[in-house]
């Protein structure tokens, strides 16, 4: 009676363990969708390219391909200037890269009821362990028309490069969304006597 009691529970066993495998409930969600975090701190420019392509393919819905407007280093005092929230870090900052996507997406970050459509993307990766510390989207660029027009002008290093820690500090400037005034008159020449 023992051994049948043991050979039911080892069969029990293999039949959860089976069913738990084909629904990949074992998986993390990040296998099941196909991105597999690594480190990118030895990575090339076009190695973390890659790495937001594939977290983008694997998280959102892609609609056309997307074009990677920029890829470089960033520190979190830049976040504010960019138009990116801000986030915690505990500790030492990581090696930190930005990477702006445009494209035709449609995106849910949690607490979203449906996908919302997005033409840009906007990461931080942690290059510790290659995954997003901070994701953005904008359907329009609206609060990011300094960064997306950086990023547009932006020359990049070839992508076989390692990221460039010289592009810090980006200043953007003020926003230019106002019309211009128009000019103010200067003095005028003086009358000739007649």
């Amino acid at each position: 009676m023992r051994k049948f009691g043991l050979v039911m529970l080892v069969l029990l066993l293999a039949v959860l363990v089976a069913t738990a495998v084909n629904s990949k409930s074992f998986f993390p969600a990040t296998a099941q969708s196909g991105f597999k975090p690594h480190s990118l701190l030895t990575a090339s420019v076009a190695d973390v390219e890659k790495a937001a392509l594939e977290y983008t393919q694997s998280n959102y819905t892609v609609l056309a391909t997307p074009k990677i407007l920029l890829t470089r280093s960033i520190t979190k005092e830049e976040f504010p200037k960019l138009g990116l929230s801000e986030v915690g870090i505990g500790g030492k900052e990581p090696p930190l890269a930005l990477v702006v996507m445009e494209g035709k997406f449609e995106v849910q970050f949690p607490g979203m009821a449906k996908p919302e459509p997005a033409k840009y993307l906007f990461y931080v990766f942690d290059l510790n362990v290659g995954v997003p510390t901070l994701t953005e989207a904008s359907e329009y660029g609206i609060d990011y028309e300094n960064l997306i027009m950086y990023a547009k002008t932006f020359t990049p290093l070839a992508g076989d490069q390692p990221i460039d820690p010289n592009a810090k500090y980006f200043d953007p400037g003020s926003i230019q969304t106002a019309v211009p005034a128009a000019p103010t008159p200067g003095p005028s020449a003086p009358e000739k006597p007649k």
